[in-house]
C-alpha cells in the first residue's frame, strides 16, 4: 500500500502549532486539544490533535470490624470510610475553527470559532458507614440476621481555594445565580440508619431432606456524590464561547474568561432542586428450600425491591429566558422503581464430577425513570406519576443453567498418557 499527498496536503508546521496551542495561554499539546473542522455541503473532514483528558482517581478505603460473642447471640460492628480524592485534568484550552463554506475555506477565515476553557480541579469526597450486626439463634430450627447501618454521605468540596458552584435558586430558571462560593451542593443528610433482617425457619428436619423457610428485608442508602462530582464539567470550571469569522493562524482564539454573574450567556451551570437528599431502595424476598438428598436442593422464591426519591436529571434550555445561559441541569429527590419477581432455581452441589445451578426469573420492573444519567422531563412541565411504566432494562423473562463436569480419569499404566488425559473439567453457561 501506499500514501498519497491528499492533493498536496502537509503536515503543520511548528508556527502552525504554535498558533494551536498559544503558549501565552498555557496551552500544549500534552493539556489542549485543537480541532480544524471543514463542513461544506458535499463533504465533511476535521483534524484533531492534542490531548482530551488527563483526570486521575485517588482513593483511600479503610474496613475494620470486630466480632464477639454474648451467650446465643454472635455480634459484629465494623467500620467502613472512603476518602475520595480524585483530580479533573480535562483539556485546559480547548479550540475548535469550523469552515461551513468553500468561501471561508479559501479565505482562511473560518466561520465560527468555540473556545472551551477548563480548571484543573481536586475535589475531596468522605463516606463513612458504622454497623452492628447480630447472629442469633433462639431456637434449634429457627435462626435470626439483626442489623443496622449508618451512612454518613456529605456532598463533596473542591480544595486548594476552589469550590463547587451551583445555583441557589433553582426553582426560578429565569433569574438563576450561581450562589457564593464555599455554599454546599445539597443539604446532608445525618439520619441514614438502614435496618437489615434475615430470618431462617426449619419446617421439616428430616435428614439430607430438610424444608426451610427463609426470609429477609433490607433498607439501602445510595450516595449521590457522583453526580456531585459532575459540577466540574459546569461554569464557572468548564467554559464556553463562540466567535465568527475570524483567522486563527494570526490571532489565536482566547481562552474564556470567568464571569462574576448573570447572565452566563453559553454557560452550562447546575442546580439541586429543594429537598434533594439520599435516594434509597428497599429490597425484600421470601422463599422456601426444599434439600433432595445431600446433594440437590430446588427453591421457590419471591423477591422484589422498592426505590424511593431516586434521582431524575432534568434541564431547561436557556432560549426560553431570554438566553440567560446555555443549560441549566436539575437534579431531583422524586423518581420511584419497583420490582416484584417468582423465582424458582435448582442447584446441584459437586457429586459424581457434576455441579449444576439452572434458574428461571419470571419479573417485571416499573419506574419513573430508568436512570440519572439521561435527561428526563423536569416535575415543572410535566406530572412524574405519568411517566411510570416498564423499566428500560425490564426482562419478564430470564433461564440461565449453569454446570461444572470434571472429567472421568482414565485409567492407565501409561504415565505420559495420564498425564495428558487427565485433570480435565468442562464448564459451560
Amino acid at each position: 500500500s501506499t500514501l498519497d499527498t491528499f492533493h498536496g496536503s502537509t503536515l503543520p508546521t511548528d508556527a502552525m502549532y504554535a498558533q494551536m496551542f498559544p503558549s501565552a495561554y498555557g496551552a500544549t499539546r500534552k493539556n489542549s486539544m485543537f480541532v480544524f473542522g471543514a463542513y461544506p455541503s458535499s463533504w465533511a473532514e476535521a483534524y484533531q490533535v492534542g490531548s482530551s483528558t488527563n483526570n486521575e482517581q485517588r482513593h483511600i478505603n479503610v474496613v475494620d470490624s470486630v466480632s464477639f460473642t454474648l451467650g446465643q447471640h454472635h455480634l459484629k460492628a465494623g467500620v467502613d470510610w472512603r476518602y475520595l480524592f480524585p483530580v479533573a485534568a480535562p483539556t485546559v484550552y480547548s479550540p475548535n475553527v469550523a469552515y461551513y463554506n468553500d468561501a471561508d475555506l479559501l479565505s482562511g477565515y473560518a466561520t465560527v470559532g468555540q473556545v472551551e476553557s477548563r480548571d484543573v480541579v481536586v475535589v475531596h469526597q468522605q463516606d463513612t458507614a458504622l454497623y452492628l450486626q447480630d447472629a442469633w439463634r433462639p431456637r434449634p430450627n429457627l435462626s435470626l440476621d439483626l442489623g443496622v447501618r449508618w451512612d454518613y454521605d456529605p456532598a463533596p468540596k473542591a480544595v486548594d481555594g476552589q469550590s463547587l458552584y451551583v445555583v441557589e435558586n433553582p426553582t426560578d430558571p429565569a433569574n438563576a445565580t450561581l450562589a457564593p462560593a464555599g455554599t454546599r451542593m445539597y443539604p446532608t443528610n445525618k439520619t441514614q440508619f438502614a435496618p437489615r433482617i434475615g430470618v431462617t425457619y426449619i419446617l421439616k428436619n428430616k435428614d439430607h431432606y430438610e424444608t426451610l423457610i427463609k426470609g429477609g428485608y433490607g433498607l439501602f442508602y445510595v450516595a449521590s456524590s457522583d453526580t456531585a462530582l459532575q459540577a466540574t464539567n459546569y461554569f464557572p470550571h468548564d467554559r464556553y464561547t463562540a466567535l465568527y469569522n475570524i483567522y486563527w493562524m494570526t490571532d489565536p482564539l482566547p481562552p474564556v474568561s470567568t464571569t462574576s454573574g448573570p447572565p452566563y450567556t453559553n454557560q452550562n451551570i447546575l442546580g439541586y432542586y429543594p429537598g434533594f437528599t439520599t435516594p434509597r431502595v428497599h429490597e425484600w424476598n421470601l422463599s422456601m428450600q426444599q434439600n433432595l438428598g445431600g446433594q440437590q436442593s430446588v427453591t421457590l422464591a419471591y423477591v422484589g425491591s422498592a426505590g424511593r426519591k431516586l434521582t431524575r436529571m432534568g434541564q431547561f434550555s436557556g432560549t426560553n429566558y431570554n438566553k440567560r445561559f446555555l443549560n441549566l441541569t436539575e437534579y431531583y429527590s422524586m423518581d420511584t422503581s419497583d420490582y416484584n419477581s417468582a423465582q424458582i432455581s435448582y442447584v446441584r452441589t459437586m457429586s459424581h464430577g457434576l455441579q449444576m445451578l439452572a434458574n428461571y426469573v419470571f419479573g417485571k420492573s416499573l419506574d419513573t425513570a430508568s436512570g440519572d444519567t439521561v435527561i428526563a422531563a423536569s416535575p415543572t412541565g410535566v406530572s412524574i406519576s405519568k411517566e411510570r411504566g416498564r423499566s428500560s432494562y425490564d426482562v419478564r423473562h430470564s433461564f440461565n443453567v449453569s454446570f461444572d463436569w470434571e472429567v472421568p480419569k482414565l485409567r492407565t499404566g501409561n504415565r505420559l498418557l495420564s498425564a495428558v488425559a487427565n485433570g480435565w473439567a468442562m464448564d459451560g453457561i
